[in-house]
């Protein structure tokens, strides 16, 4: 059973296209291939778009995804998901209907389900289950050509520009020592000290 987080979610579009490459060895092996969506809203336009072979039901009250673990996410989590370029070569398109904030996964039952074969959580909208690792969970073989993922924005961290702030105030600091060997080596008061050092480097000095 293949957990869609929405039907209109580009990265899900992609992942429903390239689990349907393994319908017909699925189906061959007698194993069902059924997707399930947490609401209806863009089924319609899922189902024109042919990305998914399988049988679709919907768990309008997602009961399904909380007791499979399947979390909801933050903004935080969604964000390299809904800035992602266009999905492969496929050209696949998605838009923003629906509960963005839900996850998804994969549920993989033996015959009866009575066992659990894989249980797949999504810990980030851009996480994607390998074919190979299906195919290895039921048993069966199957030559299809994986496509290209789909490539997600990642914020690229800047590491903030280091001044050369030693040499900048090297003379600065020069200058003080100076004044203060000045101050501890002379009758003269450090007031009027301060005084001339300041005047003599076009600064104010206020007392």
């Amino acid at each position: 059973m293949f957990f869609l987080r929405r039907f209109g979610c580009q990265i899900c579009r992609w992942a429903a296209v390239e689990v349907s490459k393994l319908e017909k060895d699925l189906k061959e092996n007698g194993v069902a291939l059924i997707g399930i969506g947490p609401e209806d809203t863009g089924l319609r336009e899922f189902i024109d778009g042919g990305f998914f072979k399988g049988e679709i039901y919907i768990d309008e009250k997602k009961q399904c995804y909380r007791d499979l673990a399947f979390k909801r996410y933050n903004v935080i989590n969604v964000l390299p998901a809904a800035l992602g370029k266009k999905a492969s070569s496929e050209g696949i398109q998605g838009n923003f209907s629906g509960d963005l904030l839900q996850s998804g996964g994969m549920l993989i039952v033996a015959k009866g389900g009575e066992k659990v074969l894989l249980h797949f959580i999504q810990e980030t909208p851009g996480d994607l289950l390998p074919l190979e690792d299906i195919t290895k969970a039921v048993g069966i073989s199957a030559s299809v050509q994986t496509g290209v993922r789909p490539q997600l924005f990642v914020p690229q961290k800047r590491r903030p520009s280091v001044q050369p702030v030693f040499d900048v105030t090297r003379p600065f600091l020069c200058d003080m020592k100076n004044f203060i060997y000045g101050v501890l080596n002379s009758d003269t008061g450090p007031q009027d000290l301060l005084y001339s050092y300041c005047t003599e480097r076009g600064t104010s000095f206020h007392s």
